[in-house]
């Protein structure tokens, strides 16, 4: 599967998470977790809002709602993935400064909600 981190699309095997940085060290880092159906994410200007208020707490960064949607129709096409349920995660730790957005398939299909 193809990913997106810190602004190139690489296969997620290739990508490495370096252990000393302050998010795998002391979990400073935000995430969101998106329904992907019927070709969209589901409230994504609500969850991308949510994570630019947590990360507001730490560094100013903010990010563009549509850079953010772009990346996702990307990897969606990118990886021909089609039909399924999926989930998008956007992890982002401001002070090591990693930003990934990744599909994963829904491992929730037995959930009447999600």
């Amino acid at each position: 599967m193809i990913i997106f981190k810190n602004n190139e699309y690489i296969e997620e095997s290739k990508s490495f998470v370096n252990t000393n940085t302050e998010a795998f060290n002391y979990g400073i880092s935000f995430f969101e977790t998106i329904k992907y159906e019927n070709g969209k994410c589901q409230y994504l200007k609500e969850h991308l809002n949510r994570l630019e208020n947590s990360i507001g707490m730490l560094k100013n960064k903010k990010f563009n709602i549509l850079e953010v949607e772009e990346i996702v129709e990307n990897l969606y096409k990118i990886n021909k993935l089609s039909g399924k349920l999926y989930t998008v995660k956007i992890i982002y730790s401001p002070l090591d400064d990693i930003f990934i957005v990744e599909f994963k398939e829904n491992r929730y299909k037995n959930l009447k909600k999600f």
